[in-house]
Parts: C-alpha cells; sequence; structure tokens
C-alpha cells in the first residue's frame, strides 16, 4: 500500500469515528482487510476509536484481540470504548491485563480512564487505588488525571477530597472546575459552589450549567432559577446547549411556577430549541401520550438510548403498567442491545413495587448485576408498607437498618413500618439512634401559589388570623365527604395516641391546610396549585381527590415523587404514587 493510500484511508476512518458514521466505518474497514493492511501503522488502534464511539463494543474488542502487538494507544483505545458503552465494570475487569499479559504500566491516558471507570462506578474503593498507584506513577503531575479524580471524588460524595486533588492542580482548566463546581451544587453545598463558580477565570456554559444542574437536583428551585437569571446576565454566555434550559424548566416544575415556566418556553422556542424530546409528560400521570411520542420516535427511524428507556420505565412506574414496563425492558436489552445500569433497574423494580409485584421485585434485586443500594431497598420498604406486606416490610427494615444507612428518609421509614405494627420499642430504638446521629426529620410542608400571593404551611402549624377560616372550612368539607364515604385511615399517624387524636392529626398536614387557603383565597373555578416537599399520604390523597368533586376545582399538587392532578373525583396518577 501506498503512502497516500494509507493516509487517505487512515483519515476516512477518524472522519467516521469523529461524527460516528459507522456504515461508511464498515466500509472502509472491509477495504483495508481487502487490501491485508487492518494491523498496519494505525489502522487498529483508530478502528478501535471508531466501534466504541458507535457503540459497537464486540466489534471493538475483535479488533483489539487480533493485535499481535498493543501499545499504550491501544489500551487506552479499548478501556475508552466500554467506558463509553456504560460499561466500566468491563473497564476495570479488562485493565489488569494490561499488566499481565502486554507487560504494560499504565500511562496518564489509561489512568485518565480507569478514573473515570470508577466514577462511572461509584467505586471509591477502586477509585483510591487508582489514585494510588496514579501518586507513585512517573505521570503523577498530569493535571488531565487530576480533574478526572476530582469529578469521580465529588461523584462519590467526598467533596473534601476532591476539593484537595482541586487545589493540587497547577493548570486548572474548564473542565477540571466545573468537575469541582458540579461537586459541591450536587452535594448540597451551593454556597461553596457558586462562590468557586464566581472565582472562576473564565466562566463559560457549562460551568453554569453544571451549577444550576446541581442545584435543582439537591431541590433549591429558588436559588438555581436565581442562578439561571444571573447566568443570562453575565456577558459572552451564549446558550449553544439546551440542557442548561432544561435544568430551568425543571427548577419551575419542582415550583410550580407555571408563569415562570411559560416564560422559559417561550425562551426555548425562540432559541430554536422546541424540537428537544422531553419526557415531563410521565411526570403527569401521562404515561399513554410518552409511549406513543416513542413509537412515533422509532418509525421516524430514531434510536432510543439509555435515557429514553429510563424515561419510558419511569412512565410506566407512575401509571401501573407492569407488561409494558417488562416489555420495555426486556426490549432495550434484546432488540437494542443496551446493558441496564442500576437507574434502569432502580426504575423496573420501583415499576413492581408499586404495582404490589413485592416477591418479582425482591428477586430482581437479588439477582441483578449490582449492589443493592440504600435507595433500592428503601423503595423496597415503602411499597411493602403501601401493600401492607408486614412481615416481608419487617425484614427489609431490619435489613436496611443493619447496613446503617447514611439518609435520614431511610431512618425515618423503618421507624414508620416499626411504627404501624405497634414495635414501640423498635420505634424507640431508631428514634435514639438519629438522636445520636443527629439526623433530624425534615419537617413536612405545603407551599400554595396563587399568583400575586402565596402561603407556606407546616404540619399542625396555622398563622393566628388564619386558624378559624381554615379549620371552620375543613371541618365542614370533611362533614361532606363522611357523607360520601369517607373513613379517615388513621394508619398514617405513626404516633402512640387514641383514634380521635389521630383523626386531629390526619386534619392539619400541610396540604389539607393550603387546600383549605387556596379555597378560600382563590377565585371561584380557578386551579389550586400546591408544592409539598415530602411524599403525600394516603389519606391526604384520599382527601384531595374529594375535595376535587365536592368544589369542583382542579387542585394540582406536585409533591417528592410526582405531579398529582385531581380532578371530577380522580386523580392523574391513578393510585400509583
Amino acid at each position: 500500500m501506498s503512502a497516500f493510500s494509507y493516509t487517505h484511508l487512515l483519515r476516512h476512518v477518524q472522519a467516521c469515528a469523529k461524527h460516528r458514521t459507522i456504515f461508511h466505518g464498515k466500509k472502509f474497514h472491509a477495504h483495508i482487510i481487502k487490501l491485508g493492511a487492518e494491523q498496519c501503522g494505525a489502522f487498529p488502534n483508530t478502528l478501535i476509536d471508531l466501534y466504541g464511539k458507535c457503540g459497537l463494543i464486540r466489534c471493538a474488542r475483535k479488533v483489539f484481540d487480533k493485535m499481535p502487538q498493543r501499545d499504550h494507544v491501544s489500551w487506552a483505545s479499548i478501556l475508552s470504548a466500554y467506558n463509553q458503552s456504560m460499561l466500566p465494570n468491563l473497564t476495570l475487569g479488562l485493565f489488569p491485563h494490561m499488566f499481565t499479559v502486554d507487560h504494560l504500566l499504565p500511562d496518564e491516558f489509561v489512568f485518565a480512564t480507569l478514573v473515570k471507570a470508577c466514577a462511572s462506578f461509584a467505586n471509591v474503593r477502586l477509585g483510591k487505588q487508582v489514585h494510588g498507584r496514579f501518586v507513585v506513577s512517573q505521570f503523577n503531575d498530569d493535571d488531565v488525571v487530576k480533574s478526572s479524580l476530582v469529578d469521580m471524588y465529588s461523584k462519590c460524595e467526598l467533596i473534601g477530597d476532591a476539593r484537595v486533588v482541586f487545589e493540587s492542580v497547577l493548570w486548572k482548566n474548564s473542565v477540571c472546575w466545573t468537575a469541582m463546581i458540579s461537586g459541591y451544587a450536587r452535594n448540597g453545598e451551593s454556597d461553596e459552589a457558586t462562590e468557586l463558580l464566581h472565582r472562576m477565570p473564565v466562566k463559560n456554559l457549562f460551568s453554569w450549567t453544571a451549577l444550576i444542574s446541581g442545584v435543582v437536583q439537591s431541590g433549591c428551585g429558588v436559588d438555581a432559577m436565581k442562578l439561571f437569571m444571573e447566568m443570562r446576565r453575565e456577558e459572552g454566555i451564549r446558550i449553544e446547549d439546551p440542557f442548561v434550559l432544561s435544568c430551568a424548566i425543571a427548577a419551575a416544575a419542582n415550583l410550580a411556577a407555571l408563569e415562570l415556566g411559560k416564560q422559559i418556553h417561550c425562551f426555548v422556542i425562540v432559541l430554536g430549541y422546541e424540537g428537544q424530546l422531553v419526557f415531563g409528560v410521565a411526570q403527569h400521570g401521562q404515561a399513554e401520550e410518552a409511549l406513543s411520542m416513542f413509537d412515533e420516535m422509532v418509525s421516524k427511524g430514531l434510536r432510543p438510548n439509555e435515557v429514553t428507556f429510563v424515561g419510558l420505565i419511569y412512565a410506566c412506574s407512575h401509571a401501573g403498567l407492569v407488561a409494558k414496563g417488562r416489555e420495555l425492558f426486556n426490549s432495550m436489552i434484546d432488540n437494542y442491545h443496551i446493558k441496564p445500569a442500576l437507574q434502569h433497574y432502580t426504575c423496573f423494580l420501583d415499576l413492581l413495587s408499586r404495582s404490589g409485584h413485592l416477591a418479582e421485585a425482591y428477586e430482581v434485586v437479588k439477582t441483578m448485576p449490582f449492589e443493592p443500594d440504600e435507595p433500592t431497598w428503601a423503595a423496597l420498604l415503602s411499597a411493602s408498607k403501601l401493600h401492607k406486606k408486614t412481615q416481608l416490610g419487617i425484614r427489609i427494615a431490619n435489613h436496611l437498618l443493619s447496613i446503617k444507612p447514611q439518609d435520614p428518609s431511610s431512618y425515618i421509614l423503618i421507624s414508620n413500618t416499626y411504627a404501624v405494627e405497634g414495635m414501640w420499642e423498635d420505634v424507640s430504638k431508631v428514634r435514639k439512634m438519629m438522636a445520636t446521629m443527629a439526623i433530624r426529620k425534615e419537617p413536612g410542608y405545603s407551599w400554595v401559589n396563587l399568583g400575586k400571593e402565596s402561603q407556606t404551611f407546616y404540619a399542625g402549624e396555622i398563622p393566628n388570623h388564619l386558624k378559624q377560616p381554615v379549620l371552620m372550612l375543613i371541618e365542614k368539607l370533611i362533614v361532606e365527604m363522611k357523607k360520601r364515604g369517607y373513613v379517615p385511615d388513621t394508619s398514617f399517624v405513626l404516633h402512640d395516641l387514641d383514634n380521635q387524636e389521630k383523626e386531629q392529626q390526619l386534619f392539619q398536614h400541610s396540604e389539607r391546610l393550603a387546600v383549605a387557603y387556596g379555597l378560600l383565597k382563590s377565585i371561584s373555578g380557578t386551579n389550586i396549585r400546591i408544592v409539598k416537599n415530602l411524599r403525600i399520604c394516603g389519606d391526604c390523597h384520599a382527601f384531595l381527590t374529594l375535595v376535587g368533586s365536592i368544589t369542583h376545582r382542579e387542585i394540582i399538587v406536585r409533591d417528592s415523587t410526582r405531579y398529582h392532578h385531581f380532578k371530577d373525583g380522580s386523580c392523574s396518577c391513578g393510585g400509583f404514587w
């Protein structure tokens, strides 16, 4: 082969890798094989890069395995291919062969790839081992690897370790700054994240997006919107990627701020991003619409990705579509060759649990290729409690307690499980553990927005000037509801009280106070919008369903899980929430 032909073919394969045009890439590969040049020069490494970027990991591995002699570039390419295919466990599993088979030590590119795999897998133990190997290597000053370490420690919630590495980076590029900002924001330290952003020499769209996205994830919608508006005032920040817009919309949605959401929607249209597919309809109980959009997407030849299936299975979960959810989960594997990540399993388990298929869910937990984490066990426990699977619930609660959970809500859930069964000694033990560990239950509140005025209510707390009219209206509604067959479900009051006291506690849950205030203060016939920081309880769900029917109003409640549209005696969630 002439030098010209080699250079010409190599550039074509590199272009195919860059633009992910696999059809043409395979044609060039076939031509290279016909010329007997598959092992010539940079062809093997470039082909591995091509197949890795196009998600054809088996083809990449086949090229890699056929190489008679592999170098650092070959190893960096194949390990990156596994990372790109969302298979970090295989990246880490293959790496030892680099030394045992090819007698090569990792260079800076391989170190960066390994750290990225540990971050994706949230495996801090292996991540620290890689960090240790990196420190004693000749590449220990490499700032790219250090930036990857900042990202890994941030994702593993070791924000102090991330900051130590960050400060050791001599030339901090935008990737390093963004990783540290994102780490602070995701871990609920928005003040530190904002301070770091303002220290950043040259702020860009991605650093702002990292901050806003993290603040939204930590539940601070108001702060996220303030930051978005500050970003808009910043000179030179052009929105060339729509993700920051989806973060702003998510913040508006979490606040149930309809008018603000409409303004951002108009901005989306002006920028030409309205065509971006968003599965927000699932949160509003519109699973059929989400599935219809998926069918239309497939019919137009668009290939669904990992994120698409998370949205679809989530939609099925919140509509009780068990058979369809199973079909989609299997289709993802069999038809689209997408290996389920932990998030897919979490959504699938949520679907089974919500629908009462707890035995099947328990089997999935025991057989899935991931170690069940705290949220997985907590979700199963919540479902066991909801479906009154007492013995299973106690077994899961005992196991969850044994792994020493970190999230305060897990302790609350365990305590509530014991309380339902009257296991007051165990309740006392859990509450003592919470006191020792300084874990406090987040107080439940509901915020009702009436446009020009709004009001926040905490359970059992009513401002003096509102107390009489709010309680009188609630009592009037309960009288009418009892005529329609309503019986208060006092099992949702998890205190050792008599039945009458439990009823009084139920009637002063924050969402009831908020809806009463909304009915008193809003114009007749208008919708009432409420944001609740915790999950709505079953009795309040029944209460609001009947209130909507009695008053001929639509009541829209955004709780910690989803939206509920109460209208004409039913809820958009169909009882699956």
